[in-house]
């Protein structure tokens, strides 16, 4: 009996039935941003499955599509969540990094440059939804 409290015990610890998990996640209010999400499904998406799967060419092709163009406009004049206002810089950011992206994919850039401002419109994606924060 006494080693089955104690392999209890042992795995309540290892499973985190304690408050270990609500103290890494942060707590505080979500970042839901319905914009954000569409401008992944319709505009990220073409690009970053490419681009992770080390398809350049087919990421280049999709940056500098008139659909890709067309979903970051369309972020771009959304307006950010109730009390999230302190995320415009980051959302501009992000906007900024789309269209850096669009014209270096259009231009005769090397791609290292292309994979370069995809990196950057990543990390300004990670701004905007707070997951710089660690």
């Amino acid at each position: 009996m006494m080693r089955l409290l104690a392999a209890v015990f042992c795995l309540s610890m290892v499973c985190g039935c304690t408050s270990q998990a609500e103290k890494t996640m942060g707590g505080g209010v979500a970042f839901f941003y319905p914009e954000l999400e569409t401008y992944d499904q319709e505009g990220l998406f073409s690009v970053a499955y490419p681009a992770s799967k080390g398809n350049w060419a087919a990421a280049r092709n999709a940056a500098k599509s008139d659909q890709f163009m067309k979903a970051t406009t369309t972020f771009e004049a959304s307006s950010l969540p109730k009390g999230f206002d302190d995320r415009k810089a980051a959302k501009d950011e992000v906007v900024a990094a789309a269209k850096a992206f669009h014209d270096k994919a259009k231009s005769s850039a090397p791609s290292t440059e292309v994979e370069s401002a995809y990196g950057t419109l990543k990390e300004a994606l990670k701004k905007l939804r707070g997951a710089d924060a660690k």
